[in-house]
């Protein structure tokens, strides 16, 4: 019995050891193939992650070369704003200016008028003036 009961014993250690020994085998097993795994995991990161950079470090500069040209657009806005705005004032300028020559023209025509219509009485007085001191029946006609 004894004899049994230590064969019994020594069987079941020897199980234990046998599992212990299949668990650490195992153990360093699995170990290995999830370091692999994650080996190969922290890799295709590493991958992405470089991927990632050089798209972002592409967009970066994309970003700085759109922010530049819109830096350009708005000071050429600002530019075209200040130009638009000088352009109005020289147009409200011209047409006070226009104005004013209308206002002028009107002023000399009106001047003319006068002055065509004072010279048509001088002449008028002078034709009959000359009528009654010329002498000739002829010119009664006209005068």
């Amino acid at each position: 019995m004894f004899n049994n009961a230590c064969s019994a014993d020594w069987q079941q250690q020897q199980q234990q050891q046998d599992l212990v020994s299949v668990n650490w085998k195992d153990c360093i097993h699995r170990w290995k193939r999830s370091r692999e795994k994650w080996r190969s995991e922290a890799l295709r990161l590493q991958k992405q992650l470089c991927d990632m950079t050089r798209s972002a470090n592409h967009w970066r500069q994309q970003t700085g070369i759109v922010q530049a040209e819109l830096a350009k657009a708005r000071g050429a806005l600002i530019g075209w704003r200040t130009e638009a705005l000088r352009t109005r004032e020289l147009v409200r300028q011209w047409k006070a200016e226009a104005i004013r020559w209308r206002e002028q023209a009107r002023e000399w025509k009106r001047r003319c008028c006068e002055l065509m219509d004072q010279r048509d009485d001088q002449q008028i007085a002078q034709l009959c003036h000359d009528r009654y001191s010329c002498g000739y029946s002829r010119c009664g006609d006209y005068c």
